[in-house]
Parts: structure tokens; C-alpha cells; sequence
């Protein structure tokens, strides 16, 4: 069975049910959720990914929605495993500066500051090419209200595009893109998972 493993965004945390992780569960997969534990940084993320303790040879997914979908991606291509992302950030050293100073978590309430310097810190994450057999999927809003969609769409390289007219920033609304997923896991991702890890364990 196919773990999708499950990058929140920025200032949330690992939540109950949501229609995201209820949608890849009804497909059949189990989810594993990140929890950085309100550090945002790439060393934050990073130790959440490596905290699930998952082996090399695990047939593994990667999702994520906002700065989560930037760590599907990035993870995705350091790793070779496919990734689902939605609404991704591109450049979050850019676009988590409007960020800077204190903020409230949307998980928690807790509080917590977010400085230039943890911005700079993904400059380094920033720079790597998707390679263009590893399968992915991008998901869209036209009407995401804290991304510019196009920025994504433009990079999208050879992964599988859907652009939706509404959603937000959330896309909350699985019915409109569910049957994509379930597509993709079938043709896209599923049936490559095995061989991807094993073909790639070595560079990992």
C-alpha cells in the first residue's frame, strides 16, 4: 500500500480530518502526516520528514498544499519520489518575507516570529530542476488569493497540470480534482512507486 506522506504549509500544523487527507484515504492510501512542530525553516521540515522514520525502499507519495507543496516537490526530486503539490510556493524566500515579525498559527493560535533570516534560509532549497521522469502532479487556483497560480503553471515542466477556476488558496473542494489524483496514482504514480525507489535508492 502507497504512503502519501503529508506537508502542511506555513504557521498550520498536522490537523484531524480535512478534505485533502480524506480524499487520498478514500483512494486507498494511507497518510503519514509531517509535523514541523511550528518550525518553519528547512531544517524544520526536513527533521519532520526524517522524524516519520520511513525506509529508502517504501513505496511513498509526497503531498503538500502552499509552502507544503514546495516540500512535496523539493523532497520529491532530492528523493526520486513522486509528488503531489497544490497551490505550491516557488520562491519562499521571497514570497514568506511579507511574513516577517510575529504571527499566530492557524492550527494552535500559538505564537510564533518569523525573521529575514529564516527567510534567506531557503535560497539554498530553491535552486534544483524536477527531473522530467519523475511523475508529478500540480494542482491550481485561478483564484488563489496568496499565490499568483501562474508562477507555479509556468514551472510545471513535464508534470501533470490541472487548473481549476476556483479553490483558493486552500482547495478545499477534492470534488473538482479528486479524479485526477486517483489517475494519477493509477497511471502517474502508483504502479512506478516500487521501481522509482528502488532504481534511485543508490543516489539517495
Amino acid at each position: 500500500m502507497t504512503t502519501v506522506v503529508y506537508f502542511h504549509g506555513f504557521a498550520s500544523g498536522p490537523q484531524g480530518p480535512s478534505p485533502k487527507t480524506d480524499l487520498i484515504r478514500a483512494l486507498g492510501h494511507d497518510v503519514a502526516l509531517i509535523a514541523t512542530d511550528g518550525d518553519y525553516r528547512p531544517t524544520g521540515y526536513r527533521a519532520a520528514f526524517a522524524r516519520l522514520g520511513l525506509g529508502p525502499m517504501a513505496p511513498l507519495v509526497l503531498m503538500g498544499t502552499s509552502l507544503g507543496g514546495f516540500w512535496a516537490q523539493r523532497l520529491g526530486q532530492e528523493l526520486g519520489r513522486p509528488w503531489i503539490a497544490l497551490n505550491p510556493a516557488i520562491q519562499p524566500s521571497q514570497s514568506l518575507q511579507r511574513y516577517i515579525g510575529p504571527n499566530t498559527r492557524f492550527d494552535t493560535g500559538g505564537a510564533f516570529t518569523w525573521t529575514a533570516a529564516d527567510c534567506a534560509a531557503y535560497v539554498a532549497e530553491e535552486q534544483f530542476a524536477l527531473p522530467s521522469d519523475l511523475p508529478g502532479l500540480l494542482i491550481l487556483a485561478e483564484d488563489d488569493e496568496v499565490l499568483d497560480y501562474r508562477l507555479a503553471k509556468d514551472l510545471a515542466g513535464s508534470a501533470r497540470l490541472v487548473v481549476l477556476p476556483r479553490g483558493g488558496h486552500q482547495l478545499h473542494n477534492t470534488a473538482d480534482y479528486g479524479a485526477a489524483v486517483d489517475t494519477f496514482f493509477r497511471e502517474g504514480g502508483k504502479g512506478d512507486l516500487a521501481t522509482n525507489a528502488q532504481e534511485r535508492a543508490s543516489k539517495i
